[in-house]
């Protein structure tokens, strides 16, 4: 590639001009098929399109030409964690290291394969070495941010980003950062002015976006719990993460023995709560994006996946909520088992819309395409009468089954992306 061919990829990788980026370096590469320059800079465009299994082709072709080039198996890195293959990520991340350990840059990819396991301290560790050569590193200054915030390091973190706006304060990172250390806080209304200012300076800006969607919902209290809890949660280590679940697990059956031993009643109403407690914890960000439907302005920030996830989730699990209680008012089965198949559907639906690799959309995908097949064939046999009961029962006892495996692997971080 010449510098005038270099300069092009550059600019249109700034403007975030992704698919003239890919098509220009097509025209590159049929001129060049083995240019490593173009094959890196064609991983680094489809890595942007969310296209990793051909990012990795292209990264892999790239190392195959310049094995020494430490830029190329660092990408090689992050390719590999975004198909959430952590430990050869993590191998390459050490090669690049090895190859060029006075480049920031390989020193925050090794960061973010850590903070991706939940591996806080680490985290910090390499985003200190990336700064240490390089005190201006973006991408190592948030993810230094969201280490100290994950480990609970508030003052520290504060006086960090205190310093990095003070420094920086036309850079729109500089203002997430604040922006999340609120939402952790639950102050969601300081969030959004960081998120707001961040995307005034970068309308482009994905994180800033993201991050002032998360406010908007957090003006709800349901949501700040749940935000509360995803914080908590996420502090732990992966394998500590796991842990606690089998725990809570544990602790629910072990509970609900006794109160079976003292009154079946109090074992139901217990069993009831648990049960809400699982919905709550994957249905709470549809609900609220639901009740933003109704905000104009939040509307309008709203992408169309996530308007989806209000409609399917949000829209799914309150009209399934308010039909269950009407059947339980008016002892009309009818209600309470219309309700039931709208709220069910909304943990695959949650789970399938949130997903962002590939292994995670086909997986929950297809449980949620499994459980909508289901509930149709419910709600046939309850408007069509001469539905067999067999076939009722049958989609019926499928469509639980497949929202409690669903469930029980998205626990466990299966496909968590």
């Amino acid at each position: 590639m010449n510098e005038a061919q270099n300069f092009r990829v550059t600019q249109l990788l700034q403007q975030s001009r992704y698919p003239d980026a890919e098509a220009f370096l097509r025209g590159v590469l049929t001129q060049e098929p083995d240019n490593p320059q173009a094959l890196l800079l064609m991983a680094i465009v489809l890595t942007s399109m969310d296209k990793h299994t051909e990012a990795q082709g292209a990264v892999l072709m790239a190392l195959r030409q310049d094995p020494q080039n430490a830029m190329a198996m660092s990408w090689k890195a992050r390719i590999l964690l975004a198909l959430d293959r952590h430990q050869e990520a993590m191998q390459s991340a050490d090669e690049a290291i090895q190859l060029d350990a006075d480049e920031p840059f390989h020193w925050t990819t090794k960061g973010l394969i850590h903070a991706n396991r939940r591996q806080w301290k680490e985290a910090e560790a390499a985003a200190r070495s990336a700064l240490e050569l390089d005190p201006d590193d973006e991408g190592a200054h948030h993810l230094l941010s969201q280490s100290l915030l994950y480990m609970g390091k508030t003052h520290e973190n504060e006086a960090n980003i205190s310093s990095r706006l003070a420094d920086d304060p036309e850079n729109p990172i500089a203002h997430c950062n604040p922006g999340f250390a609120a939402l952790r806080r639950g102050d969601h209304l300081k969030a959004s002015v960081h998120f707001a200012e961040a995307l005034r300076l970068d309308a482009s800006c994905e994180m800033a976006r993201d991050g002032l969607i998360e406010s908007y919902r957090a003006r709800s209290a349901f949501y700040r719990l749940y935000l509360a809890f995803n914080f908590r949660m996420a502090s732990f280590s992966e394998k500590y993460g796991s842990a606690l679940m089998i725990g809570i697990w544990l602790l629910y059956s072990a509970i609900r023995s006794f109160l079976k031993g003292l009154s079946p009643t109090l074992a139901t109403a217990f069993t009831f709560l648990y049960l809400m407690f699982v919905f709550w914890s994957y249905v709470a960000r549809g609900l609220s994006t639901f009740f933003l439907l109704t905000d104009r302005l939040a509307r309008q920030a709203l992408r169309p996946r996530e308007k989806t996830e209000a409609v399917l989730v949000g829209g799914g699990f309150s009209t399934g909520a308010v039909l269950i209680g009407l059947g339980v008012i008016t002892q009309i089965p009818f209600f309470s088992l219309l309700g039931g198949v709208l709220a069910a559907q909304a943990i695959p639906a949650s789970l399938f819309l949130t997903k962002e690799s590939k292994a995670g959309r086909l997986l929950y995908g297809t449980s949620a395409g499994i459980t909508w097949l289901c509930s149709l064939v419910v709600l046939a046999g309850i408007f069509i009468p001469g539905l067999p009961k067999s076939v009722f029962m049958g989609a019926l006892t499928t469509g639980l089954a497949t929202v409690g495996v669903t469930t029980f692997l998205a626990a466990f971080g299966v496909a968590k992306r």
